[in-house]
């Protein structure tokens, strides 16, 4: 298995978006590893304009064609396994690098469901669901991508911030349509626990209880406790638990408020309580964490 070097595609370490339109391939450019075995520790959308093929993940080989988005998360291992007169957009980020306004974006439930839940789940289930795009939502997207590659290759001022709204636009664009797929009785189970993900992202202070959550999700408190759990690898209240931890490293980093202050604000009763999950996450206490990071 090869190994791709992001240095080969991005032009330097401070541009973090890259993308091409491949149509017709050289086989013997070094740099195309379209049909041989590798990773990469960057991120990249493929969304297929017109053909068709057989794309392989982990050892998982699907059809796609000409409307069907895939997302490849670093580090797996992918290739095309066969190719028919196929025409693609590959757009590849380094999502680490860019900042991405991702308390917004993690509002939309279509967000989860594409680009942090399917990745976790089972990689049979993630592309049984995977987003098809019909003609005119396809048009669409093709608009933004011609645009990002006029951004990318003429490199007039101002690019590097073009590119990362047209990627912001593109990501919101597709979880939007993906929210509104017909992804059949799993693919529902996954939409119904987005929203409840985004329920608790917009309200994460409150004492949720898990028969509050169970409502949102229309399931049974049983059903979600398995579903969620298979799609984020924790329940819902070690999310919860989660995702406000998030939140007070963020308080941590640019503000002056005490720590106790901190906990109550972003749903604890306790701060003692806050305190012992923090370490349990991070191992380290608030206030190590703030003194490293201020």
């Amino acid at each position: 298995m090869q190994q791709a070097n992001g240095q080969n595609y991005f032009c330097d370490t401070n541009y973090h978006i890259t993308l091409k339109k491949v149509v017709d391939r050289d086989p013997n450019e070094e740099r195309d590893l379209t049909e041989k075995k590798h990773s990469h520790n960057f991120h990249e959308l493929v969304i297929i304009l017109s053909g068709d093929g057989v794309h392989w993940v982990e050892g998982i080989e699907f059809p796609v064609t000409a409307g069907d988005v895939l997302l490849i998360q670093g580090n797996q291992e992918h290739y095309f396994k066969e190719l028919n007169e196929l025409i693609f957009y590959n757009v590849m980020f380094k999502v680490d690098e860019l900042k991405l306004p991702i308390d917004e974006l993690k509002k939309i439930p279509g967000y989860h469901a594409m680009f942090i839940l399917s990745p976790k789940s089972n990689l049979k289930q993630k592309y049984e669901n995977m987003l098809h795009l019909s003609r005119k939502p396809l048009a669409y997207v093709q608009t933004i991508l011609d645009g990002m590659i006029v951004e990318a290759q003429h490199k007039s001022q101002g690019f590097e911030a073009s590119l990362y709204f047209k990627l912001i636009e593109l990501i919101v664009y597709l979880s939007r349509q993906y929210a509104h797929m017909d992804t059949g009785a799993r693919g529902q189970s996954l939409q119904r626990v987005t929203e409840v993900i985004g329920e608790m992202e917009r309200n994460y202070q409150k004492q949720w209880k898990l028969a509050e959550l169970a409502k949102i999700a229309c399931m049974s408190e049983g059903n979600l406790m398995r579903i969620f759990k298979e799609a984020t690898e924790q329940s819902p209240i070690d999310y919860l638990i989660h995702l406000r931890i998030q939140k007070a490293m963020g308080l941590l980093r640019s503000t002056n408020m005490q720590i106790t202050e901190i906990a109550y604000h972003i749903g604890f009763n306790d701060s003692n309580y806050f305190t012992r999950h923090f370490k349990k996450i991070n191992a380290q206490s608030p206030r190590q964490y703030r003194q490293k990071h201020k």
